[in-house]
């Protein structure tokens, strides 16, 4: 995972039911007409807009931070989902390890019981064979 917790790769986390795209990664672009227009100009052109006579950089200034708080408020909404999606994954997969590890340990003392039973009369025949 990167720096700030996204997966750095392709996009798609590999599963046992095929390949899963996490939400950040699936439209999350930031491109397109939505998108907030880059700036460029330094701290100069803040305060021209500012002063403007016309006011249409406060404006545009007030649309661009209006739609970054949105985006920031998706993006927080996409992570808890995901954050959600990945805990009940979680719990699926303890209680499906701990299951196996149950009927691994059942068959391990059903096999040992088998083996022990097996030596054991191995050992009564020897013994009646050789010394009864």
């Amino acid at each position: 995972l990167g720096a700030g917790g996204h997966s750095a790769g392709a996009g798609a986390t590999g599963t046992a039911g095929g390949l899963y795209q996490t939400p950040f990664q699936a439209g999350a672009t930031g491109t397109g007409a939505g998108a907030s227009p880059s700036f460029v100009g330094g701290a100069a052109s803040v305060g021209a807009a500012s002063t403007s006579a016309s006011g249409g950089g406060d404006d545009k200034r007030a649309k661009r931070l209006a739609r970054n708080r949105e985006s920031a408020r998706q993006s927080r909404r996409r992570k808890k989902q995901y954050l959600e999606l990945l805990e009940e994954k979680v719990s699926q997969l303890s209680e499906e390890i701990e299951g196996l590890r149950r009927v691994h340990l059942e068959d391990s003392e059903r096999s040992l019981k088998q083996l022990r039973q097996a030596q054991l009369e191995t050992l009564e025949k020897w013994v009646s064979a050789n010394i009864g």
